[in-house]
């Protein structure tokens, strides 16, 4: 059964190993997940993964790119 609901802020998960951060989900309207995260002062939320495989794939090989988005610039 698919959601019917849309929820415009996306879809929040944490990890409660690393600095207590939230993440959310966010639909890409083509059948995929864009991942931003929440950062613990309040600021706004910042995209750091184009799909959810690719979060995946940072938080296997570099978690700091998800903690700091400015670190990858």
């Amino acid at each position: 059964r698919d959601n019917v609901e849309f929820w415009p802020d996306g879809v929040l998960f944490s990890d409660y190993m690393i600095n207590s951060w939230c993440y959310r989900l966010k639909n890409n309207g083509d059948g995929t997940s864009a991942v931003w995260v929440d950062p613990p002062d309040g600021s706004p939320s910042v995209p750091v993964a184009r799909t959810l495989a690719e979060f995946f794939e940072l938080y296997g090989t570099d978690a700091t790119q998800l903690l700091d988005p400015d670190a990858k610039k």
